[in-house]
């Protein structure tokens, strides 16, 4: 499984506006982009995560459930960042 961390957010984001056009906006991307991210997703995952219809998007099962977790993946990620940056920081101890 190859799932980016710009994927997960834009599935954070898209859940939280339920637009699309509004989501890509945010997120810097064209709407046909952030579309072909989620439905890479959705195949990688094997689950629906949004529900498409006439009245506009909405969070499938799936999609509720697998939120929580794209949430924490993202605060995980940006937790090692910070970890590596303050490594960075830290004098070399074998120098």
């Amino acid at each position: 499984m190859d799932v980016h961390g710009r994927v997960v957010r834009a599935f954070v984001v898209l859940a939280e506006e339920l637009h699309f056009s509004r989501a890509a906006r945010i997120l810097f991307v064209s709407q046909p982009t952030l579309s072909k991210q989620m439905k890479a997703l959705e195949r990688t995952l094997g689950v629906p995560l949004f529900v498409r219809d006439h009245a506009g998007v909405r969070l499938a099962p799936s999609g509720e459930a697998f939120l929580p977790h794209a949430r924490q993946i993202l605060l995980a990620w940006e937790g090692a960042r910070q970890a590596v940056e303050g490594c960075a920081r830290e004098p070399d101890e074998g120098a």
